[in-house]
């Protein structure tokens, strides 16, 4: 069974119902969002090879136009990962999967280990899936030197997102040991086509202008996606407990974030900033979550609501304090 499916069933009855009616899927909508955003982005693909070989000093730009693009398609295929984007299961998997294809980016296996970060969100016993486990104080401490160093060189900003293109690009291609069959194949299949790709778009354009366009537009995807992915869980007040005290409910209201973003930014990411709507109830489209947050804001009370410059103080606080019951820095322990 799907992990989410499963911890879904914790969600009272009440709300569950009062939360279903956001689960309408608008096929025309949807039709919009992915024919538009695959449009504009091969459109950015192209305006980034263009100032490539005649406007460098716009390539920045044009680069972070198609990064902008590339996001929002990943996260399209998110919504397809948790089948809320199309009435068909069947339907949402092929068109996750196509998805994938585009960004380089294997669906099934962010379906299955995103799946299993819903699961377990805000447990600090449960590795969470596919978002960079928080440690806690008390297990930091118990850790040899060298595993201290390694989380914290990992967990560094200048590390966890400007290197984070090396996870999407290149780690992602090789099955963890507890990858399902289905997960391995998919995960093949992306590189297949990601090298049929490059093979193609080298004999077209040359490998080196290739490589010169889609680098950058993947390194920054790759930083302003994990950003989006990480920040949501780490603010003051997060929810984070052991698993026998672990709710579900707590987790998605307390444990995710209400980020706070302007309309652009907010559009690119496809609402992902409603990130306690989108946890307590997976099953509810990208278009209809800030609708809901707006229309039951007696359910998200206890919910923080936070900006960019709350999420950039809290980054650097990679560690959770049982005690204290807040997220602090490796220093604060001395």
């Amino acid at each position: 069974m799907n992990p989410v499916a499963a911890e879904l069933g914790h969600v009272p009855g009440g709300l569950r119902a009062r939360l279903r009616v956001y689960r309408r899927v608008d096929p025309v909508r949807t039709g919009w969002q992915l024919g538009s955003t695959s449009a504009a982005y091969a459109l950015a693909w192209v305006l980034a090879y263009f100032t490539l070989r005649h406007a460098l000093w716009l390539m920045p730009l044009a680069v972070l136009l198609a990064a902008g693009f590339a996001i929002r398609l990943f996260l399209l295929m998110h919504d397809c990962g948790h089948r809320s984007l199309f009435h068909s299961p069947r339907v949402n998997d092929a068109a996750g999967t196509m998805i994938g294809y585009v960004v380089f980016f294997p669906f099934r296996f962010w379906q299955h280990y995103h799946a299993i970060h819903h699961a377990v969100a805000g447990d600090l016993d449960r590795p969470d899936g596919d978002v960079p486990f928080t440690m806690s104080v008390a297990d930091y401490r118990r850790a040899t030197p060298w595993n201290r160093r390694a989380y914290l060189l990992v967990r560094h900003p200048a590390v966890m997102f400007g290197f984070a293109f090396l996870y999407f690009l290149v780690i992602v291609r090789f099955p963890q040991s507890d990858s399902p069959p289905d997960v391995r194949r998919n995960i093949h299949a992306t590189t297949l086509v990601m090298a049929v790709t490059v093979a193609a778009a080298s004999l077209l354009i040359g490998f080196q202008t290739y490589v010169l366009v889609q680098l950058p537009i993947h390194v920054a995807a790759s930083a302003m996606g994990s950003w989006l992915m990480y920040v949501q869980h780490q603010f003051d007040g997060v929810y984070r407990v052991r698993q026998d005290e672990w709710d579900y409910v707590a987790a998605a209201l307390r444990g995710s974030s209400h980020y706070s973003l302007p309309a652009i930014p907010q559009w690119f990411s496809a609402n992902i900033g409603f990130h306690h709507v989108h946890h307590l109830d997976p099953k509810i489209p990208n278009y209809n979550l800030q609708l809901c947050h707006e229309e039951n804001r007696d359910v998200f009370t206890t919910t923080k609501t936070v900006t960019t410059r709350d999420c950039w103080r809290m980054v650097r606080r990679p560690l959770y304090d049982e005690e204290r019951r807040a997220l602090v820095s490796a220093p604060d322990l001395s």
